[in-house]
């Protein structure tokens, strides 16, 4: 151990290559490190106690792993020396590979073939050089080297000739990446005052003008620049929790988004040639796992393992046609290149294979012999197998508000799976007798008709969460889902051991989905009431955080406090349980509406979809938050995964056209709108967002003949009022929409009417003055539609006023 090598730059965060007794003298200025688990497992605790933890870059112990080891069919071992071979990077033709190696002493640069053979060294030096990058061209190597005394960052000619240094900076200077341009270089560098304290720079291929893009407190490191130069990838530890892939602008360190969210640590990402995918190192389920190869979606989605061995593997590379990735692994004892496939069919040494997704609904039990609310036995035992079935991987579940109204239908199990687009329909019925519970369900095969499996279930009343469990397993045994060791114990899960508290959870979900004021109000009271009975039952608190926020959209007037008391049960939920997607959805909805942190809440809602990829809910808010910061591709992408996941939902269609809307995309809207009510010809958001679209393409027969709908729909309220003085403010019909306004504003105590809306009208009426006193009582009120105040196209009238600017401030 004493004369043991670590990896330069290729344990789980990089560390300078120094043996043990090196690296223990010098650890107040050396970068940050992630020692490999089973190289340097026994040092580690000898590290840590000489120079405390924060001097590493999350450092851990070996741990259980949380993937499946599995027989590499897809692998391909690239070298076979008894030394350690790190930090794969492909030439841009794809036929040679860059990499570091200390097989003749200190780490150096090395070339080879593509297939592992031709191994030439570039670099020839008494210390370390390491993070081979090559130029878009295939003409350079970026590499750092510690052979000026610090790590800097060096460019030589690709045959290892003209090696000269760039950085030349009193701190460290690390782990370059080429812009594809080839004129400029991403690294990072700390300074000697804050050796922990890494920031992203880029600089001139020739050294010259830096530019510091990221500066803060936290690590970040691990610069890529996308191939179509916008972006640069980066690792970061800034939420304070765990190390995660983030993407910001390139240009000016902009937009910065965290794509993996995910409790384990995440670092190294890759861009794939194409820019659709990243690549990236992370130790899942937890920080004391082995790391792994993982691919994702350019946007965070879709994050699926590459990799699975009870070892090291980490620093993948992308092969130039983008089918194959390089990585460095310790499955042989010591560090050696392997390929993988980046997308395998058939990879038993991926935890998931190409598998089919398959969709589901579970449709409301009946509780016999119950009538009105009584019935919320069989509905909440439903809504709660939706949610847990809904957190596995392999298929995607029709949300509770979809298939409600199927609830007393007379409808087969096979017509409502036919409407409702599914593969598979769970249904049955709940009867409680004394103190036990009997069920009986079938599971159905909607293309053949086939019961796949029907049994029948008698629990204590008491158990309800035992029997959800049990139904859960049965159909995953029906559906031969593979399950990872995670989703078997989210399954298993119960939020609580106390039977009232569970009881009164199921009838605040009944009520909750009523949507209706009456409904929320008494679902509120049945969590409340639940809490009381068990004061850590997560799901109870995340229940009432829903419940709190709703009432800005179902109550005329909402109670001042909704939103703060939405957030602090959401807060509430998380702290007991940061595993609950539906607790950072509640978190991030407050977020977004109350506190108008847009950045905070994405993050939670990226936390929620990594926690549970199916959940609608969570795609669709997000989609808003993402709309009401201009990124309205982004929005428009998570909407329609939304739709995906919930074909058949009127509200879900109504959202696209909404985001479809402040995209000022109203041809497309308008068709969306059309589409949500031919699914619910009484819905009311759906006229209402149609209504907007018909009123900016100047249709004003149509806004009429919709705002009249509405009307018959919503009754004669001051709400209705003001939608039709909107109508007549961009009908021109000024006069008419003014004595509205003013009946409106004169009656608002007795008759409430949200000050958003009285703006919109100002606003459409060119009365800048008004509209602006009115825009700020609705940020006072922390009105819902003052969170789109940036993209509202009803508000353009005033946006060359200098006082929109200020309000944007």
């Amino acid at each position: 151990l004493p004369t043991l090598e670590l990896p330069v730059g290729s344990s789980f965060g990089g560390n300078n290559g120094k043996s043990v007794a090196a690296h223990t003298a010098t650890a107040a200025v050396a970068p940050p490190r992630r020692l490999s688990w089973r190289a340097a497992a026994a040092v580690l605790f000898v590290v840590l106690a000489a120079v405390g933890a924060g001097a590493f870059f999350y450092a851990k112990r070996p741990g259980k792993t949380g993937a499946t080891a599995a027989a590499a069919v897809n692998l391909l071992r690239l070298t076979t020396e008894i030394a350690h071979d790190w930090h794969p990077d492909y030439s841009p033709d794809g036929s040679r590979i860059a990499f570091a190696s200390n097989r003749h002493g200190a780490n150096e640069i090395y070339v080879m073939n593509a297939d592992g053979s031709g191994v030439r060294r570039l670099t020839f030096n008494t210390t370390e050089d390491d993070c081979p990058a090559w130029s878009h061209d295939g003409r350079k190597i970026a590499f750092q080297s510690r052979r000026d005394g610090q790590m800097e960052v060096y460019v030589m000619d690709a045959d290892g000739s003209n090696q000269r240094n760039l950085t030349n900076s009193p701190g460290e200077d690390t782990r370059p990446d080429w812009s594809p341009d080839g004129q400029r270089i991403v690294y990072s560098s700390n300074t000697l005052d804050a050796p922990t304290n890494y920031d992203i720079f880029t600089m001139r291929a020739d050294g010259t003008d830096k530019i510091k893009l990221t500066d803060n407190s936290s690590f970040d490191s691990d610069g890529a620049w996308s191939p179509d130069g916008q972006k640069i990838a980066f690792t970061s530890d800034r939420d304070g929790k765990s190390y995660e892939i983030y993407v910001m602008n390139a240009a000016d360190g902009s937009d910065v988004r965290n794509l993996t969210n995910h409790p384990g640590d995440d670092a190294k990402p890759a861009w794939s040639p194409d820019g659709k995918h990243i690549t990236f190192g992370g130790n899942r389920p937890n920080k004391t796992d082995f790391p792994a190869v993982y691919v994702m979606n350019a946007d965070g989605h879709d994050q699926r393992l590459i990799t699975a061995s009870r070892t090291f593997d980490d620093e993948p590379a992308w092969s130039a046609d983008g089918q194959h990735i390089a990585f460095q692994t310790q499955r042989d004892g010591n560090f050696e290149i392997y390929l993988a496939n980046a997308f395998p069919a058939d990879n038993a040494d991926a935890a998931k294979g190409d598998k089919k997704m398959r969709s589901l609904a579970v449709l409301p039990f009946s509780t016999v012999g119950a009538q009105g609310d009584e019935q919320y036995l069989g509905v909440g035992i439903a809504d709660e197998l939706t949610n847990k079935l809904g957190e596995l991987d392999e298929i995607t579940l029709r949300t509770s508000g979809a298939v409600r109204r199927y609830l007393g239908s007379s409808k087969s199990a096979i017509e409502a799976g036919r409407e409702l687009k599914v593969d598979y329909v769970l249904g049955g019925w709940v009867e409680r007798v004394g103190e036990r519970v009997q069920t009986a369900l079938e599971l159905t095969e909607v293309a053949s008709g086939r019961v796949l499996w029907a049994e029948r279930f008698d629990e204590r009343f008491t158990d309800i969460s035992t029997l959800q469990t049990s139904i859960s397993e049965r159909v995953v045994r029906a559906l031969s889902l593979e399950l990872t060791r995670d989703e078997r114990l989210r399954l298993a899960k119960h939020y609580t051991e106390n039977s009232e508290a569970q009881q009164l959870y199921l009838a605040g979900r009944y009520h909750w989905g009523k949507r209706t004021p009456e409904g929320l109000r008494q679902a509120i009271a049945n969590f409340e009431q639940a809490i009381a009975k068990d004061s850590r039952f997560a799901l109870a608190y995340a229940g009432l955080a829903d419940c709190y926020a709703l009432q800005n959209w179902y109550l005329e007037p909402p109670p001042p406090d909704a939103f703060a008391r939405a957030k602090q049960a959401a807060e509430r939920a998380v702290a007991l349980d940061d595993s609950l997607a539906e607790a950072h959805v509640s978190l991030a909805n407050a977020k977004f509406h109350y506190d108008r942190d847009w950045q905070g809440a994405a993050a939670e809602f990226r936390r929620a979809i990594n926690l549970n990829p199916n959940y609608p809910t969570a795609h669709h808010w997000y989609a808003f938050n993402l709309s009401a910061m201009e990124r309205h591709d982004d929005a428009l992408a998570e909407i329609k995964r939304a739709e995906e996941l919930d074909p058949r939902s009127a509200v879900i269609a109504t959202a696209v056209a909404n985001v479809l809307f402040h995209a000022r995309r109203f041809d497309e809207a308008i068709e969306q709108c059309r589409k949500a009510l031919a699914m619910d010809p009484g819905s009311l958001p759906a006229h209402i967002v149609l209504r907007w679209n018909y009123e900016k393409k100047g249709m004003h027969e149509e806004a009429f003949r919709i705002y009249e709908k509405e009307r018959a729909f919503a009754g004669d309220t001051p709400t209705t009022r003001a939608k039709l003085a909107h109508v007549l403010a961009v009908s021109g019909r000024a006069q008419e929409s003014r004595r509205i306004l003013q009946e409106l504003v004169a009656r608002r105590k007795q008759q409430w009417v949200t000050a958003y809306e009285i703006a919109v009208v100002y606003s459409l009426l060119g009365d800048h003055d008004n509209a602006f006193q009115w825009l700020d009582r609705a940020e006072k009120e922390h009105a819902v539609g003052y969170t789109y105040l940036r993209v509202d196209p009803r508000l353009d009238n005033l946006r060359s006023d200098p006082r929109y600017a200020e309000l944007l401030r």
